[in-house]
């Protein structure tokens, strides 16, 4: 039985509903038994995609992480979360430090992120592996052969990537970066010189608290748009 474009577009989106991680082309290829291409089947779920937007629909069909989705309205993220008892998916600032690295220095070693930040970050690393967005990527040939780590397709998942060229130029980041007055530009670095030597920021796990709150009057004095000290998430660095 030969299948019309609307059979076809049907079993696509019961596919798409069916699966909760995205659905790569190959496996949607061999669900029609090869009777289709990728490239047809390619411009299945771009009709498929365009239908849902032409209609306003509450879902949507997103290329991600070299697969298909069917995701949620993003603009009806609030309404969703009224149904669910589920903590929202949250990253601390440190850890998405650390994240960031891994993804535009993967493969790297804890040493290799450790040597930016210039803090441990091993528990961390840990954290972002236990949530499925960084992983194992082999062992270093150099001395000690230390572990690599590598993002994942749940990270792509997560942060709306269809591949890791997909992340932003350093160009693109800094057009989103906030303007420092040129003051405060000047404060910043004095700060800079009083917190660190070597380039190590000298902010110790287990602080006195008379530092640690002089500290935070300094760094909140700053006129910015930054928040540059969150109690909460670098407590652990």
């Amino acid at each position: 039985m030969k299948l019309s474009d609307k059979n076809i577009l049907s079993i696509l989106e019961s596919a798409l509903f069916f699966r909760s991680e995205p659905i790569r082309l190959a496996e949607l290829e061999n669900l029609f038994g090869g009777e289709l291409t990728q490239k047809q089947i390619k411009n299945f779920m771009d009709e498929l995609s365009a239908q849902y937007q032409q209609e306003e629909r509450g879902i949507f069909v997103e290329e991600i992480s070299n697969g298909y989705q069917l995701r949620t309205k993003p603009a009806n993220k609030n309404w969703l979360l009224k149904l669910t008892k589920q903590r929202a998916f949250r990253l601390s600032h440190p850890s998405i430090e650390v994240l960031s690295i891994v993804a535009y220095r993967q493969p790297c070693s804890r040493q290799d992120i450790e040597d930016i930040r210039g803090v441990e970050c091993g528990h961390l690393l840990r954290t972002l592996m236990e949530k499925g967005l960084v992983s194992f990527a082999g062992k270093s040939s150099s001395p000690g052969k230390p572990f690599l780590y590598k993002t994942t397709n749940r990270f792509l998942e997560i942060f709306g990537f269809k591949t890791l060229k997909d992340l932003p130029s350093e160009e693109e980041i800094r057009e989103h970066l906030p303007e420092v007055p040129e003051e405060t530009s000047e404060t910043l670095q004095e700060a800079a010189k009083e917190l660190t030597v070597d380039g190590k920021v000298l902010i110790p796990y287990e602080a006195d608290e008379k530092e640690n709150e002089s500290l935070k009057t300094l760094l909140k004095d700053i006129p910015s748009n930054i928040n540059f000290l969150d109690t909460e998430d670098n407590s652990k660095n």
